[in-house]
């Protein structure tokens, strides 16, 4: 399914689950979509370029072009909103899909590809496999592209308000849930997984790199119980670039991950009042 140039605008409404489709729930999803969404106001969450909320899905070879501005809004991605697994048969997967934008702005949990990341039962579990999230500059002004969250909140407060990823803004869910990620490339924009939360994992699938990053600073953001696996195989390529922290060889192994890469992938902007991700051209 291909849709070119099309237009969502829930103006001042409280509007939950906005996307292409708004609500998936156990289904195969392919699609290319060219647009943008829009809010100026208003309460609502899980807004998508493709999907609004979706769980125990299989995303492959989608395509999300144009720009997501929703204002007040919560849960707000490239590609889904938030996936929602609550069956702890549930298996969200998300594999060989694209997102090309200049602008994800929401209130809390922005991603570039998925706003929140939720397994609420043990045994629920979600991959994401060969994607790509690349930020442009705008069109119009020329002016850097960004990821932003409206909300003031410290993102390492404790909160999940004002979550920012590049990739996922938030993983969250009970022990035993999982989250896996193996050859996913970010490009263009600081930090790559918001946070960590509760007692949820994020694993790497097999023997490759979790992510790829270009321009990268600060790409796990870990609070409360959350753990990212220690084992030989996750790696995060970000090709030696300098970090708050220091420098990451390429390839760095994060077995040390939270002492290695703790720390704020965020650009708070006390002006805006806002929580931003930047890419600036080089």
């Amino acid at each position: 399914l291909v849709i070119e140039d099309f237009s969502i605008d829930t103006g001042t409404n409280t509007v939950t689950k906005v996307g292409v489709i708004a609500d998936a729930d156990t289904a195969h999803i392919s699609i290319h979509a060219k647009g943008e969404i829009t809010s100026t106001s208003g309460a609502g969450n899980y807004y998508g370029g493709i999907i609004g909320q979706a769980r125990n899905i299989n995303m492959e070879n989608c395509y999300f072009e144009g720009k997501i501005n929703a204002l007040g809004k919560g849960d707000v991605g490239g590609l889904i909103g938030s996936v929602y697994n609550n069956n702890a048969n549930h298996r969200t997967r998300i594999k060989n899909s694209k997102v090309k934008t200049h602008l994800i702005k929401g209130f809390r949990l922005v991603g570039g590809a998925v706003g929140q990341s939720y397994n609420s039962v043990a045994g629920a579990a979600s991959a994401y496999e060969n994607n790509y999230v690349e930020i442009t500059q705008d069109p119009v002004s020329s002016t850097v592209g960004k990821i932003e969250a409206t909300s003031a909140n410290d993102p390492t407060a404790g909160s999940n308000e004002g979550y920012v990823g590049g990739f996922v803004a938030t993983h969250d869910g009970p022990a035993g849930s999982i989250i896996k990620i193996s050859r996913n490339y970010v490009a263009n924009v600081d930090g790559v997984i918001g946070s960590v939360i509760s007692a949820s994992s994020v694993i790497n699938a097999d023997a490759e790199k979790g992510f790829t990053t270009s321009n990268t600073d600060d790409n796990i953001g870990l609070n409360s119980l959350g753990t990212v696996d220690i084992t030989d195989n996750f790696y995060i390529d970000s090709g030696g670039t300098a970090t708050s922290s220091g420098t990451i060889d390429e390839e760095t192994n994060i077995a040390n991950i939270s002492t290695i890469l703790a720390g704020h992938p965020w650009v708070y902007d006390s002006n805006a009042g806002s929580l931003k991700l930047y890419w600036e051209a080089q």
